[in-house]
């Protein structure tokens, strides 16, 4: 499991929106407000799909930028302290 910290700086003036968008994110544990009106948010999902859930919670509506603050996967290392990566994702060509 990856643990993920972050810091969202919100849409002007949708602050309360996006603690409310935050706090109903699946996987997120933990959630405060932080000076100048970003959040600051603790976020817990399996390594393998931490690409895809720090994607969906930048594209929230009222999130204007996303951060990662600190990331630990300690849990996902084998005893030689490597852990498998996800495959690479393969570009699309247009109009395939």
């Amino acid at each position: 499991m990856a643990v993920v910290g972050l810091v969202v700086i919100p849409l002007p003036g949708q602050e309360d929106a996006a603690a409310r968008a935050l706090a109903s994110f699946p996987g997120v544990v933990e959630q405060r407000q932080a000076d100048g009106g970003r959040l600051v948010a603790v976020l817990e999902c399996s390594s393998r799909d931490i690409r895809d859930r720090l994607e969906e919670a930048a594209s929230l509506e009222p999130v204007l930028e996303l951060s990662v603050a600190y990331a630990d996967y300690e849990d996902d290392l084998d005893d030689e302290g490597h852990m498998p990566c996800p495959p690479p994702r393969r570009k699309r060509r247009a109009g395939a």
